[in-house]
């Protein structure tokens, strides 16, 4: 009997994740024009599933803490604490996963770089140097991503999606037990935020750092009720609501950010050009 596996791939400089499915049904790959991150979501149910890695491991983005080149898919373990793993993404040098157990316990786990704080504040860490000879803080193995709830949000919200930039990470809950709810998403944003890509306010001379935790609640434009999927680039980040609307923030010097212009900007908002009037599905 085939298990269905969870599949990620990801692709930069320096190491790639890589994950083959098990069953017939075919994964749907989402793409960001950069090539930084490639998300890809499974629907099946929370059955037995395996996540591969192979690549580049320094950095710790693999989760396989003391292994050199990993030249082969191996297995990721998940210990049954962690739970199921549900999505992933994966940004320069570090992934992220969503997690789920049969006991309705979610939540999102990250392993590699976190010298900008894009894993939160974690207090296991060390420091390594890169081929380039740039020196980073990495979190070698998976911990949790903690989150602020509040009492009745976490018996409602779960996780709904995680996408990765080149440092900074943004997450999504949602009411996924009231299909019909109206109780609108909630957006929280890690990392480096210079170029706006977290969707909250540039503060000048900000410091991000692995000590430094700033995990911020985005505050959404109100139209947007559900969000069907998030995606991030190297420094910009891009949002796609149930209803077929695409926003972006960040940085658009080569007009990534769809906004008919190459400016930075630090709220989701609307994207411009053939896209107006038209729905994303």
């Amino acid at each position: 009997m085939t298990r269905p596996l969870l599949a990620v791939v990801s692709k930069n400089s320096f190491w790639t994740l890589s994950v083959a499915h098990g069953s017939k049904k075919s994964l749907h790959r989402q793409r960001s024009r950069d090539s930084v991150v490639y998300d890809i979501h499974s629907r099946e149910s929370l059955k037995s599933k395996q996540v591969y890695v192979f690549g580049f491991s320094a950095t710790g983005a693999l989760g396989k803490p003391g292994v050199g080149g990993v030249s082969r898919p191996t297995p990721l373990e998940f210990s049954s604490s962690l739970g199921v793993p549900l999505k992933a993404a994966c940004g320069y040098g570090f992934t992220t996963y969503i997690c789920g157990g049969s006991h309705g316990d979610f939540g999102v786990y990250g392993c590699g770089i976190n010298s900008d704080g894009q894993l939160g504040s974690q207090s296991v860490g060390l420091k390594t140097k890169l081929p380039t000879g740039n020196s980073v803080n990495v979190v070698p193995e998976l911990v949790r991503i903690a989150i602020c709830l509040d009492n009745t949000q976490k018996q409602i919200y779960r996780p709904s999606h995680v996408a990765c930039g080149r440092a900074h990470t943004i997450i999504s809950y949602e009411n996924l037990k009231e299909s019909n709810s109206d109780t609108p998403p909630l957006v929280f944003s890690l990392g480096n935020n210079v170029f706006g890509q977290c969707g909250r306010e540039i503060i000048p001379g900000e410091k991000y750092d692995r000590d430094v935790e700033v995990i911020t609640k985005i505050v959404l434009p109100p139209e947007i009720k559900s969000i069907k999927q998030l995606v991030c680039g190297q420094d910009h980040t891009l949002l796609l609501s149930s209803d077929g609307v695409v926003y972006s923030c960040g940085l658009g010097s080569d007009g990534q950010t769809g906004l008919g212009h190459y400016n930075v900007v630090d709220r989701f908002t609307v994207v411009k050009g053939s896209l107006v009037n038209e729905r994303v599905w």
